[in-house]
């Protein structure tokens, strides 16, 4: 009898141990659904789970190498209960991929490329040293000034071609450099994802009936989007259009295929809690470090990070960047990126080649974000079919390189269908068609908008800075258009006239535009003879002075016109100003700002007057800070 019992009880503890053994699932998965923000992308995948039928663990394998693990969520239907969710790298033996060594064989044309152009370098250098050796023109004969004046322009124009030629091969190694950065990068991430499995372990219960679906989300930094606009201003308000562009571009190590896209304007890696504040406190400081206070927390005493862009967001890799008057510095990585310690100096100088040199100040600074404008050489843009932008390396077809991107053309595009959401912080802009975006760092632009927005006209002018009408085009209400902070391209019938921004913290109702120099409105102003002179008396000098501003409208339509201009204003008291005319002007007694506004038909013109007397001791030096 206890044997038997022993046998049961045996029995009944292995078929317990059988009922609760779990099955090791490896399904399929697919991004179905992206969110990106200004920085990084929330990813959700829907996972396959028409095998999974028992309890036990499913490995979702082959995820990014660069999500945040905390952010991992897992979201199931009432037929799934979840048990634990695990992130999990699997090292593994794999041979390296055909790709790794398409790479290498890249990155090797690259370097011959390189030696090649560092070779016919050192031949031009050698000639310039040459030509400057042998550059005194004076023979044993003596001087002939005519073969000296022809041996000169013959030295300076070679000496020019060869330098210009030198700049050109030292662009093309930079351009070289960068690349073989880029692509380095790429052998390490190809590396790293072929040894390294990623993957989400989720511990399940038994299905039951309902609903089965199960979804898995992470977020990835190796994203982004931001916002651009093309105004389109006609001759008259009905021919202005407002575009509203998203670029974007994602390098997560996984292509997205048909997935629907939303764009956010929010930015997860930015602080979220408000700042706290300490007491600010006074105090005699005897002792200096640097010839700077000395402090813990400012950047002068230990490292400044940052990253370097142009005025397009686009991110400059190899910038470089050094403390002022120094050799001591470091180059931007492939994010932009760099940190360089400070040593104790207060500025920073950044140069890249094409782009005008900065200096920042970085006393009490930890961190910058530097944005360099465009110098002599413009920025090659990479136009393809797909509609890329600017490319960040090389592209494996072939592309047409271009000049500022040929602004001036029209693009006949039409909006893709969008659904807007706004919630308390947040606007976003929801994609209703699938989309695909290719993990590649390259930038898609998406035409999310095209609105007929009515348009205001006027012309701002400041003579005594600059005797011009400057076109302004202003959008009234703009908040109620749900915008975003971005830059501007204006095209004034169809010609390209430059780039503008639009900041959402504008206080203004409505938003105003420079459309630039419009020669179809006069402007002078000049000084009036008789009413400008300077008296000297026994104990005070007196001064007058006179100008006269006429403004008249050669368009062939009324416009509306805002005149600025100014009288001086005093901040000693030994110094006297005196307004005695201004034509009725608004003015702002603190600033010594003068307004006027007007409206002006075809061919009429207007005239102002400006009148003051400054009046000081005859010991005063009077100066214009």
């Amino acid at each position: 009898m206890k044997t038997n019992t022993y046998i049961l009880i045996m029995s009944l503890s292995f078929i317990s141990f059988c009922s609760r053994a779990q099955t090791t699932y490896h399904p399929t998965s697919e991004i179905s659904d992206v969110v990106i923000y200004e920085r990084g992308a929330m990813v959700t995948r829907s996972i396959d789970m028409v095998k999974v039928s028992e309890a036990g663990t499913l490995t979702i394998d082959s995820l990014p190498q660069n999500i945040n693990q905390k952010s991992l969520q897992v979201n199931s239907g009432d037929g799934i209960k979840i048990i634990s969710v695990k992130y999990d790298i699997k090292q593994e033996k794999s041979e390296l991929p055909i790709e790794y060594k398409s790479i290498q064989h890249e990155i090797n044309a690259f370097k011959d490329s390189i030696q090649y152009f560092n070779t016919i370098t050192s031949s031009i250098t050698h000639e310039i040293n040459v030509i400057e050796y042998n550059k005194n023109f004076q023979t044993d004969q003596g001087v002939n000034i005519d073969q000296i004046a022809k041996a000169s322009e013959l030295y300076k124009s070679k000496l020019r071609a060869l330098k210009i030629e030198q700049y050109t091969l030292q662009l093309d190694i930079r351009k070289l450099n960068n690349k073989i950065y880029v692509l380095n990068t790429d052998l390490s991430d190809l590396k790293i994802k072929t040894f390294n499995n990623h993957r989400a372990i989720i511990k399940i219960e038994k299905p039951t009936i309902g609903d089965r679906s199960i979804t898995l989300s992470y977020f990835t930094p190796s994203a982004t989007w931001y916002t651009f606009y093309d105004l389109r201003v006609g001759n008259d308000e009905s021919e202005s259009v407002l575009d509203h562009k998203a670029y974007v571009s994602q390098s997560t190590g996984e292509d997205w295929k048909n997935v629907k896209l939303t764009l956010s304007n929010r930015n997860p890696q930015k602080r979220i809690t408000p700042p706290s504040m300490n007491p600010y406190r006074l105090q005699n400081v005897k002792h200096r470090t640097h010839g700077l206070f000395s402090n813990q927390n400012n950047a002068v005493s230990g490292v400044i990070r940052g990253e370097v862009t142009d005025v397009y967001g686009e991110i400059l890799i190899g910038a470089n960047v050094l403390m002022k008057g120094t050799n001591i510095g470091t180059i931007t990585d492939i994010d932009g990126s760099f940190q360089l310690s400070t040593r104790g100096h207060p500025t920073i100088v950044v140069v890249y080649t094409g782009y005008e040199t900065q200096e920042i100040d970085i006393l009490g600074l930890s961190a910058v974000s530097i944005t360099l404008s465009e110098g002599q050489l413009l920025n090659e843009i990479v136009v393809t079919g797909s509609g890329i932008r600017k490319s960040k390396k090389a592209l494996g077809y072939g592309v047409q390189s271009i000049r500022n991107q040929q602004k001036s053309k029209k693009q006949e595009r039409k909006s893709i269908s969008i659904k807007e959401q706004q919630s308390l912080n947040i606007s976003s802009f929801e994609i209703l068609k699938p989309y695909t975006i290719p993990s590649n760092g390259e930038e898609y632009d998406v035409l999310l908008k095209s609105s007929e927005i009515p348009f205001e006209f006027n012309y701002l002018i400041y003579p005594s800075i600059d005797p011009i009408a400057y076109l302004n085009v202003g959008i009234p209400e703009w908040k109620d258009y749900n915008l975003f902070s971005g830059n501007v391209n204006l095209f004034l019938s169809g010609q390209y006239t430059g780039v503008s921004k639009i900041n959402i913290a504008e206080s203004s109702d409505t938003l105003w535009f420079s459309l630039g120099e419009d020669i179809g409105v006069n402007v002078e102003r000049n000084p009036v003879k008789e009413y400008n002179k300077k008296s000297f008396f026994k104990n005070k000098t007196i001064e007058l002075h006179t100008f006269d501003i006429e403004i008249k409208n050669n368009k062939n339509k009324s416009i509306n016109i805002i005149v600025m201009d100014q009288v001086p204003i005093s901040t000693d008291e030994d110094i006297k100003v005196k307004v005695l005319e201004i034509s009725d002007a608004k003015y702002e007694k603190d600033s010594g700002f003068l307004t006027w506004k007007e409206s002006l038909k075809t061919s009429e013109n207007k005239k102002y007057r400006i009148s003051y007397e400054i009046k000081y001791g005859k010991h005063v030096n009077v100066v214009n800070q």
